[in-house]
């Protein structure tokens, strides 16, 4: 039974993180998508970068790099949309979707503290979207948006990567294995700073 279960999600995961010439295209775009549409799976490669770097099959500058400017370039798209976008958003079905799906991921991660969340919140589920949002709504400047989104991707660019290469690293697992195992942490992760982010607020009224 483990042993189908095994092969099957091998058989998944190993086209998208073989290392092929055409996977950091995909990452770029999946990772930029990920901003406007959180359910896409960009975690994965992202994640992946790092197993993938562990094995040799990627150069760990330009995976950063890639990762770091497609989470750039979504997070603007979206910042500019919130800022400036409002008609545009509600002219078509699928604006008046994310309006109301980015507005339902703002009021339950909150908008307080928006520069610092520029940083921190795409460390949480949703958090990348809702913040970016926010900042959106908040009509924060490009001057100090810009910087802090940057930061931001780069930083969580690198984190993705380092959780994927420890995997691999302290697992010896497979690719597509380590790359599970890492998701599994960082999800943890993310949900223990969610809780204690809530938990903070609630001390604050």
């Amino acid at each position: 039974m483990f042993t189908g279960l095994e092969g099957a999600l091998e058989s998944f995961f190993e086209p998208f993180l073989s290392g092929s010439q055409w996977f950091y295209p995909l990452l770029f775009v999946l990772v930029a998508l990920d901003a406007l549409l959180p359910p896409l799976p960009s975690e994965i490669l992202a994640m992946g970068t790092g197993p993938m770097v562990a094995a040799g099959l990627l150069n760990p500058v330009v995976a950063v790099t890639i990762c770091a400017g497609a989470c750039f370039l979504g997070d603007t798209i979206l910042y500019v949309l919130f800022k400036h976008g409002g008609r545009f958003l509600t002219r078509y079905g699928w604006g008046r979707w994310l309006h109301k799906n980015m507005s339902v991921l703002v009021l339950r991660l909150g908008t307080s503290g928006t520069y610092a969340s520029l940083l921190g919140m795409r460390f949480l589920p949703g958090g990348r979207s809702a913040s970016m949002a926010a900042a959106g709504i908040s009509r924060i400047t490009w001057s100090v948006f810009a910087p802090l989104a940057g930061t931001g991707a780069v930083l969580w660019a690198i984190w993705m990567m380092t959780l994927g290469h420890f995997s691999a690293q302290i697992t010896g697992f497979p690719i597509w294995a380590s790359t599970i195992v890492g998701m599994i942490f960082g999800t943890l992760v993310g949900i223990l700073l969610a809780g204690a982010l809530a938990i903070y607020r609630r001390q604050r009224g």
